[in-house]
C-alpha cells in the first residue's frame, strides 16, 4: 500500500504539483507548488527537477503525472459484445475514424462501459497519441522521474471531487471545469464518467468583465443541459448535482449567474473538504488536478479513471501464441532430458574407467606383494588371508623379541612382584595378548591389595583389576580374581 504519493499536473503555460500523505485520520496535503511556466525561457525537466532539490518534494514518492488537456480525445462509443471485447484488447482498428488522430499513433483505453436500452454498450473512450505520450515520458525521463501514472485531467478532477464529495458516488451529476481556454463538461452516474466533451471558450476581454462573466455563464448552462439531455434523455430536473471547478477570482461570480439560469444549486469543488490541508491553507482550484492525480495512487478503489502507460504496454506486447509457447517449452524439455541421459552416460563411462583403473592397481599391488602366488580369483581377500598367517606367524615369535610383553616376561612380572609373606597360590594362569587373569589365593585379603598396588606401578600393565574376593569357609583364606590389562603390546 502506497503511503505518499505525488500528483503533477502539466499544462502549456503552468506547473502545479501536490504531495499527499496517507495517515490514521485519512488523507493530508503536505505540499503544493504552482508555477507558471513561459516557453521561450523556462525549462520544464528543470522545473520538474526543482519540487525535489528546491521545494522539499519527497522523490521517494509514488508520481502521478497529468497530459495536456488538448493531448486528451474522449468519444462515447456505441458497441455489442464483440466491440467491447475488441476495446479490452486494445483493438483500435474499428476507432480509426473516430479521434483526429493517424490509425498507427493511437492509445485509446476505455474509461466506462454501461448497457444501453435498445442493447448493446455506450462506451466511453479516451485516446492520446503516441508522440504525445513519448514526449511526455521525454520530459520525465529528463527530470530523472518514473511515474506510475499518466492520466487525463478531467479523470483527476473527477478523482478529487469523488473523494472530497461523497455524494458524486450515487446518482447523477455535471462537472463543469473551466481554465483560460477550454470548458470541459463531465456527466457521472453513480461515480463514473460517462461522457466528457471539452468546448474551446475565447479569451476574457479586460474592456467589459461583466459581460465576459455573463457569456461565459450562459456558455456553461446551455453547455450542461445539452449535455445532460445528450446523457440521461430528458431535461435537467431536481435529481441533478452540478458541480463547478474554476480559479477563484471568477468562480465566485460565475456561480450565481450559473445557478439563476439553471434553476439549480451550483456545489464549488473544495480539494480540502475531506483531505486535510497543512497550515489551514486555503482551497486552491488550480491545484486541484494534481491532488486528483496523487489520490488515484492512494486510494485505487475509490478513484477510478485512466492510466496510459498500462494502456501503451498492452499496445505494444505481443500476443501470445499458444502453440508457438508449448512447442518451445518441449523443445526445451526434451533438451533437458537429453543432456541428463548424456551427462549421466558420461558419468557411468567415468566409474567404469575409474573401477577398471582400481582393479588394475589391486591386481598390481596383489603381483608385488606375492609374486610367488600365480593363481588369482579374489586378490583383496587372498591379501587378508596371507596378512592374518604373517600376523600369526609374528605372534607366535613375539614373546621371545626384548620389546614385546610376551607370555614369559608376563609371568616373570608376576612372579617377581608376589609378596613373600603372603603365602600365595595360583590356581590358575591365563595370558593372552592384551590381558592377563590370575585365579588364586592367599593368607589375607591386604596382601591381595598390597600386589594389586605394586603391579599398577609396572609401566608394562595399563590396568590391574581385583574381582570376586572371598573368604573360604573351611581354611579362612582368602580366594581372588586378578585381571591385568598389558598397557605396552606391539603397535600392528
Amino acid at each position: 500500500m502506497i503511503k505518499r504519493s505525488i500528483g503533477i499536473d502539466v499544462g502549456p503555460g503552468f506547473l502545479h504539483a501536490a504531495q499527499i500523505l496517507r495517515t490514521a485520520q485519512g488523507f493530508r496535503v503536505e505540499k503544493t507548488f504552482s508555477t507558471f511556466i513561459r516557453r521561450s525561457s523556462d525549462s520544464m525537466p528543470e522545473m520538474l527537477r526543482t519540487l525535489f532539490s528546491r521545494h522539499g518534494f519527497d522523490r521517494r514518492a509514488a508520481v502521478a503525472v497529468s497530459v495536456p488537456r488538448d493531448a486528451v480525445f474522449f468519444r462515447s462509443i456505441h458497441a455489442d459484445d464483440a466491440g467491447l471485447e475488441q476495446l479490452s484488447r486494445q483493438n483500435s482498428s474499428p476507432l480509426s475514424d473516430s479521434f483526429p488522430i493517424p490509425a498507427d499513433q493511437i492509445i485509446i483505453q476505455a474509461c466506462s462501459s454501461r448497457p444501453k436500452a435498445g442493447g448493446g454498450y455506450s462506451i466511453l473512450t479516451a485516446a492520446v497519441a503516441k508522440s504525445s505520450l513519448a514526449e511526455m515520458k521525454r520530459i520525465l525521463a529528463k527530470a530523472h522521474i518514473r511515474p506510475r501514472l499518466i492520466e487525463a485531467p478531467v479523470c483527476a478532477v473527477h478523482s478529487a471531487a469523488i473523494v472530497n464529495h461523497s455524494r458524486l458516488t450515487a446518482g447523477r451529476a455535471l462537472i463543469a471545469c473551466i481554465d483560460e481556454r477550454f470548458l470541459t463538461i463531465s456527466a457521472v452516474a453513480d461515480g463514473d464518467l460517462v461522457l466528457v466533451r471539452n468546448i474551446p471558450i475565447p479569451p476574457p476581454s479586460d474592456n467589459d468583465i461583466d459581460a465576459t462573466e455573463d457569456m461565459l455563464a450562459e456558455t456553461v448552462s446551455a453547455e450542461a443541459r445539452i449535455t445532460w439531455q445528450k446523457v440521461f434523455d430528458k431535461p435537467i430536473d431536481e435529481s441533478a448535482e452540478l458541480y463547478l471547478l474554476a480559479a477563484a477570482e471568477s468562480r465566485d461570480s460565475l456561480k450565481p449567474l450559473i445557478e439563476s439560469n439553471l434553476n439549480r444549486s451550483l456545489t464549488v469543488i473544495d480539494p480540502y473538504a475531506q483531505v486535510r490541508a497543512f497550515d489551514n491553507q486555503p482551497a486552491e482550484p488550480a491545484i486541484c488536478v494534481a491532488e486528483g492525480l496523487a489520490l488515484r495512487l492512494l486510494d485505487p478503489e475509490r478513484t477510478k479513471g485512466l492510466n496510459f502507460i498500462e494502456a501503451e504496454n498492452r499496445l505494444t506486447q505481443k500476443p501470445i501464441d499458444v502453440k508457438r509457447e508449448l512447442v518451445a517449452y518441449g523443445t526445451l524439455l526434451v533438451a533437458v532430458i537429453v543432456l541428463l541421459i548424456v551427462g549421466l552416460f558420461t558419468r557411468l563411462s567415468r566409474l567404469e574407467s575409474a573401477y577398471a583403473d582400481t582393479k588394475a592397481n589391486i591386481n598390481e599391488t596383489f603381483t608385488a606383494a606375492l609374486p610367488d602366488e600365480k593363481n588369482i580369483v579374489s586378490p583383496l581377500a587372498q591379501m587378508r588371508q596371507k596378512l592374518d598367517a604373517l600376523k600369526n606367524d609374528y605372534r607366535l615369535f613375539a614373546a621371545f623379541t626384548p620389546a614385546a610383553m610376551g607370555p614369559i616376561r608376563i609371568l616373570s612380572a608376576v612372579s617377581r612382584t608376589a609378596p613373600a609373606d603372603a603365602d600365595i597360590e595360583l590356581e590358575d594362569l591365563l595370558i593372552t595378548d592384551t590381558a592377563v587373569r590370575i585365579t588364586g589365593g592367599c593368607n589375607s585379603f591386604e596382601s591381595v591389595y598390597d600386589w594389586q598396588r605394586v603391579l599398577q606401578q609396572l609401566p608394562d600393565f595399563e590396568l590391574v583389576d581385583v574381582t570376586d574376593v572371598r573368604r573360604e569357609a573351611g581354611s579362612g583364606r582368602a580366594r581372588f580374581t586378578m585381571t591385568i590389562s598389558s598397557g605396552k603390546q606391539e603397535k600392528r
